[in-house]
């Protein structure tokens, strides 16, 4: 399922699931939140743009967007969640609604809780997962872009966006983890250095059809 488009700012719902029963309606979309706060937010509950779980022959529905401002950052032990759906396998396998997308302005550094836009699990747990969305953070600088598929092995990749983009300046590095993997389009541009790409050995794959430039 296509994610909404901006990884920086995003504020597109998420796209509907799929459904082959006609006794079921497709699953929704996650849908949007927009915070802008003054001060500092405290999260020890949850922040969720999810989407639903596939119904009777369903995929699950892709995740929406959380767009969060806030100027002395985030603190609290609670969830922001911009995960897909599960897809269900009531008829046959059915694919996980891909990750949304999350934007936090703001230090994470104080949050001790749980940040996640990972793609919604295949019907029967291990087939067809979806792709993971993205989580960027911008406490100073240009910002960190993270993606995170919760060890889900996926032939699905997330894309920062659906047309080419040049990466320079866009954010200072990118982090592929727990099978997470990204997929640039052709024509996009992508300059590498020693440290603006890192990952965590599960796997994860960085696809540029385009132009890779190193130092």
């Amino acid at each position: 399922d296509a994610l909404p488009i901006s990884f920086s700012a995003p504020t597109n719902s998420g796209s509907g699931g799929g459904e082959a029963n006609p006794n079921f309606v497709g699953a929704n979309g996650g849908g949007v939140v927009i915070l802008n706060v003054t001060g500092s937010a405290q999260v020890n509950g949850s922040i969720r743009a999810t989407g639903q779980d596939g119904g009777g022959c369903g995929s699950g529905a892709s995740g929406g967007s959380i767009l969060l401002t806030l100027a002395s950052g985030l603190t609290g032990t609670g969830l922001v969640d911009a995960s897909g759906g599960a897809g269900n396998g009531g008829c046959s396998a059915y694919p996980g609604g891909g990750g949304g997308r999350i934007a936090i302005f703001g230090s994470t550094g104080s949050f001790n809780g749980s940040i996640r836009a990972f793609g919604g699990a295949g019907a029967g747990g291990t087939n067809y997962p979806g792709a993971a969305g993205t989580i960027f953070v911008k406490p100073s600088g240009n910002g960190i872009v993270l993606i995170d598929n919760f060890n889900q092995s996926t032939t699905q990749y997330t894309y920062l966006s659906t047309a080419a983009i040049n990466t320079t300046n866009l954010f200072d590095q990118l982090q592929l983890n727990r099978k997470g993997s990204l997929h640039l389009v052709n024509g996009s541009v992508m300059p590498i250095t020693s440290s603006n790409v890192i990952g965590d050995g599960t796997t994860g794959y960085l696809r540029v059809d385009g132009t890779m430039t190193f130092p």
